[in-house]
């Protein structure tokens, strides 16, 4: 049996969750290309804008179920095995990048303001950004991560869904998105309604994993070399859980079609000590991310725009 062949078995509790996009995420054009094919998982390019995404994937109401699932995430990879464990994302390089983040944003709204962040989760970013001296908001759907803000930390949050959420119009500064964008079905949605959230001026910033880097190139070297045989690689880039897997192109194409223009693209490595890992295999994710680092094909894009 081909290690291919392995994971398709591996992968087949997830065939009934997945449901089928009648056009490209992205631009809504019907043309696309075959990609990539990791069991049940097909990932397509469009033949217009160049997204690449999965499809079928899985829609909002299923993303909740695998998220809300300690043992389903874990089914999608291994690497989520930590992921409840309360402060996963407060570790020393990922507030440095929250932090450097912020002086962005302070150079561009020097007296501050207000910041809303969708999807907190425990509101790490949120806690940098009053710390920095913004007015903190947020919007969780998890009731014990927003309790956790607003009783710990005095942070207003919404919980529940986003477009739901009883949020004013026009009245924010930025609004952020940090590893959203990628699980959703209808990207311009989102940032149609994060547009209506922001005061003339304001800033949208999103960051999400960035699929022109250099582990995506040797991960489809090495699937190619393999005549499709060897895909471990390419398992770990392109899980269930994502349905658009962009690049800076295609993200800064997202923000454009809805009216925004880009005024900063910051490109950084995953911060790999959020995730469960071994240490050898720790050890050589390291490497590659610091080679691909060199030569600024980062694995993941953090982009601000102006409305």
């Amino acid at each position: 049996m081909s290690e291919t062949q392995m994971q398709t078995g591996r992968m087949d509790w997830v065939r009934e969750y997945l449901k089928e996009l009648p056009h490209c995420p992205l631009c809504h054009g019907r043309g696309a290309t075959p990609l990539l094919e990791l069991g049940p998982l097909r990932v397509w390019r469009c033949k217009d804008c160049r997204l690449m995404y999965l499809n079928p994937c899985l829609f909002p109401d299923e993303q909740k179920m695998i998220f809300s699932s300690p043992d389903f995430l874990t089914r999608v990879s291994e690497f989520f095995a930590d992921y409840y464990q309360g402060e996963t994302w407060n570790t020393p390089r990922t507030l440095a990048v929250y932090n450097g983040v912020m002086r962005e944003l302070a150079s561009l709204f020097p007296a501050k303001g207000k910041i809303v962040d969708i999807g907190c989760g425990r509101g790490a970013f949120l806690k940098a950004a009053k710390a920095g001296g913004w007015t903190a908001s947020g919007v969780e759907p998890n009731f014990d991560d927003a309790e956790h803000l607003r009783r710990d930390h005095d942070i207003e949050v919404f919980q529940g869904d986003f477009f739901e959420a009883a949020l004013p119009e026009s009245g924010f500064d930025v609004v952020s998105m940090w590893d959203l964008i990628e699980h959703v079905p209808e990207p311009g949605d989102w940032v149609r309604r994060c547009a209506k959230l922001l005061r003339p001026g304001g800033a949208l910033l999103l960051a999400t994993p960035n699929h022109f880097s250099f582990l995506d190139f040797l991960a489809f070297t090495s699937y190619r070399l393999s005549f499709g045989n060897f895909s471990y690689a390419l398992e770990k880039l392109y899980t269930v859980d994502h349905t658009l897997y962009l690049t800076q192109h295609t993200l800064r194409d997202l923000f454009e079609r809805s009216g925004f223009t880009v005024v900063k693209t910051i490109k950084v490595n995953t911060d790999l000590s959020r995730y469960a890992m071994g240490p050898l295999f720790r050890g050589i994710a390291e490497g590659l991310l610091a080679v691909g680092g060199l030569m600024q094909l980062h694995n993941r894009v953090i982009m601000i725009a102006i409305k």
